[in-house]
């Protein structure tokens, strides 16, 4: 039996809920995609947390493993997707929490923006009109600049045309949203795929 039969019998037991086969795929997939996750992050913890919730989301999914073609691949590309969220929520974890931890509400600070910071009561997370936000914002999201070089500069070296650009997208954006990301859809406790900055530039030449 090749190899790649193999793996598509152990997906699909594992697709009617067999334990037993997941724990093979399992054992056979976790040091690879720890080795490569660890590529990326030079990091034993943040592998090892990512690893875990990889395999996690896989058996939450598995009614779905048999629309998987390359499953390797779809484990590096689950692993690398979980990674730049985590990378994100970080980035945005730091600067919430900075916002908690210097105006919450304490005896000193009856006054404060956030509520009091409990650990271990679950008052914080409890559904509330507190947390609304008024999800207004102004984005920059094109912007390019070019030149067209004169014709009359052109013409000694025979090209007809250069235009030299810079080309932006999602450049600024200006709103009072914390937390998440303006554009996001409705937030249901799982991160969407982050709002990218690019910036191309580039140079057409026309013969």
């Amino acid at each position: 039996m090749t190899d790649c039969l193999h793996e598509c019998l152990l997906l699909d037991r594992v697709s009617k809920n067999d334990r037993e086969a997941f724990k093979i795929i399992y054992t056979q997939y976790l040091n690879d995609t720890y080795r490569y996750l660890f590529l990326f992050t030079k990091s034993r913890e943040a592998c090892e947390e990512i690893v875990q919730s990889v395999f996690m989301k896989i058996w939450e999914r598995r009614a779905h493993l048999g629309d998987i073609t390359n499953f390797k691949s779809y484990i590096y590309r689950s692993a690398k997707n979980m990674l730049i969220d985590e990378i994100r929520r970080k980035k945005v974890g730091e600067r919430a929490f900075a916002q908690f931890e210097f105006d919450h509400w304490s005896t000193d600070n009856t006054d404060a923006k956030f509520p009091r910071v409990n650990v271990t009561s679950q008052n914080n997370s409890a559904t509330s009109s507190y947390w609304l936000q008024n999800g207004k914002y102004i984005r920059l999201k094109t912007l390019q600049f070019g030149y067209n070089f004169p014709k009359s500069m052109l013409s000694k070296v025979g090209i007809d045309g250069v235009r030299l650009y810079v080309a932006g997208f999602n450049l600024i954006t200006f709103t009072k949203v914390y937390f998440l990301d303006p554009e996001s859809p409705v937030y249901d406790g799982n991160d969407d795929y982050p709002q990218q900055k690019v910036i191309n530039v580039g140079l057409n030449l026309n013969f």
